[in-house]
């Protein structure tokens, strides 16, 4: 969430932030942030029949806190590094997506060569048999 509100404020680079837009774009996340904590906490004592205080306790409170302690830890280290860390483009998972689309075209002839062996008569028989067998042993290895 930090890292998302850091990157909402810099989405309008070269543009002044008037109170109004940021006002615009703070109060939703506001509301997510809270919402994103107090539900859970509110949810709690329902789903495993405790009490508030119990799910108050300190430890409860570590065992839920120190994930969230890590991104935040994270995100400062993040930030205190952003200027080492490589940019990642816009579409950074299409990129990913052609690349691998790429990858495995190559593979696309040799996968046709296979199946045109496979679906040969004699080697589906002989698959077959070995299907056949291997599952008539399986039943008699475990009937």
């Amino acid at each position: 969430m930090l890292h998302f509100l850091r990157r909402l404020i810099q989405s309008t680079p070269g543009q002044p932030l008037n109170a109004a837009s940021t006002t615009g774009y703070i109060w939703p996340w506001l509301t997510i942030a809270v919402a994103s904590l107090a539900v859970p906490w509110a949810l709690y004592p329902a789903t495993i029949n405790v009490s508030l205080l119990q799910a108050l306790a300190p430890g409860t409170l570590w065992a839920a806190l120190w994930p969230t302690l890590i991104g935040a830890a994270l995100f400062a280290a993040l930030w205190h590094w952003r200027d080492h860390l490589p940019q990642v483009p816009q579409g950074d998972l299409v990129v990913v997506g052609e690349t691998a689309v790429r990858g495995i075209a190559s593979w696309g002839e040799t996968i046709e060569r296979t199946d045109g062996y496979l679906r040969r008569w004699p080697v589906a028989t002989l698959s077959l048999i070995i299907l056949v067998i291997t599952l008539f042993a399986a039943m008699l290895a475990w009937g």
